[in-house]
């Protein structure tokens, strides 16, 4: 397949400015007769600054209805290219965007983001550990009216096109595409790490994934090993028939086993180092702004390199790492624009005047029908391979909180809480919301001032309801088990000021602050 990472990729960097031209002529041209290249005159656009005094920036919301058209069926509407999917994410307060996803975006994507894992794996007997629950059945025809998530959406294409073994994980097809019968898919993932020697790479889409991993491990490790020497998956559970006989069929060695169950006596600091000797790497997404997560995922898995996998949205595969929490951006993906933070300008710059160690937010126009997107996401120019740009993540643009891909912003969280005041009859001065990692999985603690006499247990339980109710995304994370079951607080005014200062969101703020990141 093209695009594959090497000598070929360094001579698509070199040439970064080249091809993002020509991205925009390619996409401007074959999309000149669908419904928003009419409305835009696509046909009169010959460059760069054309397109950007004709076409406005967009956002997500402003695609909904030409979206709508097309899962009823409509052609021709945002993009002429075939539509592989739609894919499912979150958007602005907390409804789920849903946006196409095509063959040809696909195909430009490549296979680059797993060449790291790849290349870790090659010329080595033993098998790679997929974390995740990839919820799709491969072999059946995609249903249009029900979107993936660009993860499901991305392994299915690859496995479709030969790019995706799952012979090369841990339980094979059986283990690695799983179904929404499998809520208790790390129990399986356990079971089956413990029963394969020579693995070689912990790979998830989130390294927050793995750090879950070894967190269920911790609870519940000596209990799998009790079921695996009795060959017994208890009934309680959640896994489907197909899973539990795969599981049951696989060869345990009682004598590795009980390697296994000794070195977990001795504790889990370095656990991974310990059980899995051959590990050669782990792989997920990770960014400076959760680098909390891999501190205390450093505690179970030691000097074992990290590999930070991809940088990805589901509007578009946009890097792969070149450092630590550093991409460079995938040249032939999109085309790439870049809006100045620091200034007060809505106008955009090329990539050829970007400069080192300034913070841009990037706008992309995608194969996927998606055009002068705001993506919401700031990153800093931090060097660059050949003239491709290598930037590092900073925030993304009004996130409030995100443990697990759930994105909540301030719009939800307001949201949620005017309903929860008014269903409790909250006496509510004030807020604040904050993630709480002392136990894992993450949960939401809620702290409120002058909330009145309701029960904390009684607001926790609404709070969570009414999360579910108004993100999908909290509400999936929260069914699996990703995200953990909140803590609400209710405070006198003195001792609410007392903790906020203790969280420094003291001071010269006009709104109060109702999210704490530290």
């Amino acid at each position: 397949m093209r695009n594959e990472p090497g000598d070929n990729f360094i001579k698509l960097c070199e040439s970064f400015e080249d091809i993002n031209k020509e991205n925009l002529i390619t996409i401007l041209g074959d999309n000149k007769d669908t419904v928003i290249g009419r409305r835009y005159g696509f046909s009169d656009i010959y460059s760069a600054k054309d397109y950007a005094g004709k076409v406005p920036i967009s956002n997500a919301a402003e695609y909904r209805p030409y979206v709508a058209d097309m899962i009823n069926g409509k052609e021709n509407v945002l993009t002429s290219y075939p539509l592989y999917c739609f894919v499912a994410t979150s958007g602005s307060a907390g409804s789920r965007k849903v946006l196409p996803l095509t063959v040809k975006a696909l195909q430009r994507y490549g296979t680059y983001i797993d060449a790291v894992a790849s290349r870790a794996a090659e010329g080595t007997f033993g098998q790679r550990l997929f974390i995740n629950m990839l919820r799709i059945d491969p072999d059946r025809p995609i249903d249009i009216k029900e979107p993936l998530l660009m993860s499901e959406a991305y392994y299915r294409y690859q496995y479709e096109n030969g790019h995706f073994d799952p012979d090369d994980y841990v339980g094979g097809k059986t283990l690695n595409f799983l179904s929404a019968d499998d809520t208790d898919y790390l129990y399986a993932k356990l079971w089956s790490s413990f029963a394969t020697k020579g693995i070689i790479t912990l790979e998830s889409i989130f390294l927050y994934d793995i750090l879950l991993f070894f967190s269920y491990m911790k609870k519940n490790g000596q209990k799998i090993i009790s079921d695996m020497k009795k060959r017994c998956i208890p009934a309680k559970i959640k896994l489907s028939l197909r899973v539990r006989q795969e599981l049951l069929k696989m060869n345990i060695d009682d004598t590795w086993l009980d390697k296994i169950a000794g070195e977990v006596e001795k504790g889990y600091d370095r656990i991974a180092e310990r059980i899995f000797p051959d590990l050669r790497l782990i792989s997920g997404i990770g960014s400076r702004p959760s680098m909390t997560e891999e501190v205390m995922l450093r505690k179970y898995t030691g000097s074992i390199p990290v590999s930070h996998f991809c940088y990805v949205a589901s509007e578009c595969h946009l890097g792969i790492p070149v450092g630590e929490y550093d991409y460079v951006l995938l040249p032939e993906s999109c085309y790439y624009e870049f809006r100045p933070v620091d200034e007060y300008t809505e106008q955009t710059i090329s990539t050829g005047q970007l400069m080192e160690g300034r913070d841009y937010e990037l706008i992309i126009t995608t194969f996927n029908g998606l055009y002068r997107y705001e993506l919401g996401d700031v990153v800093t120019v931090t060097g660059f391979v050949g003239r491709a740009p290598i930037v590092r993540f900073q925030y993304r643009r009004d996130l409030i909180l995100n443990i697990a891909g759930e994105k909540t912003d301030e719009l939800t969280l307001d949201s949620v809480m005017m309903e929860l005041k008014d269903r409790y009859s909250l006496a509510m001065s004030e807020y604040f919301v904050r993630v709480d990692y002392k136990e894992l999985p993450g949960r939401y603690e809620l702290l409120i001032c002058n909330g009145g006499p309701t029960d904390d247990s009684a607001l926790s339980a609404g709070f969570d309801e009414i999360m579910c109710t108004q993100s999908g995304d909290y509400r999936d994370l929260r069914n699996t088990g990703a995200i953990g079951y909140p803590v609400v607080r209710i405070f006198e005014d003195e001792e609410y000021h007392r903790i906020k200062t203790r969280f420094m969101i003291t001071g010269g703020h006009v709104k109060p602050v109702h999210i704490v990141t530290i």
